[in-house]
């Protein structure tokens, strides 16, 4: 998903990399925490996120490895030993474009968990873009 943000890049960065308070991009997440540096030098990072697609609403947890990979790039990838997600990655680019910010966000992730009958994979990626489309409300009014 491309978003198109009024805020500077740097302080896009800044609220993206704030990992003990995440919960201000978006109120599906709960908790976030810092847990420390792994050996490869990533940031370990758990978020407590609850989720809703029409009535089924599920509380998950995910551990990631972060990592800052500089020119705006912010890789991550889920643990899956520690997460309610058998697999996940996902990728955010910030490009400033003059006095706005330019974002790409790209996530592939896997379910640990059953989802009920009805609620198949287009309701779920709704439900992730109408979160993204949240979160870039809250990005373009970063100061």
């Amino acid at each position: 998903m491309n978003l198109f943000v009024s805020s500077e890049s740097h302080l896009i960065h800044k609220v993206l990399t704030d990992y003990n308070h995440l919960g201000a991009i978006n109120p599906s997440i709960k908790e976030s925490k810092f847990l420390g540096k792994t050996d490869d030098g990533a940031n370990l990072v758990s978020t407590n996120i609850k989720g809703c697609v029409l009535f089924f609403c599920k509380s998950m947890m995910r551990v990631e490895k972060v990592y800052d990979r500089g020119n705006g790039v912010i890789e991550s990838v889920i643990i899956p030993e520690q997460s309610d997600f058998g697999f996940g990655e996902s990728i955010w680019t910030i490009s400033p474009e003059g006095d706005h910010t330019n974002i790409h966000y790209r996530a592939d992730l896997k379910p640990a968990f059953s989802v009920p009958p009805g609620i198949g994979p287009i309701l779920v990626k709704y439900v992730m873009r109408r979160e993204l489309r949240y979160t870039a409300d809250v990005l373009s009014h970063v100061k």
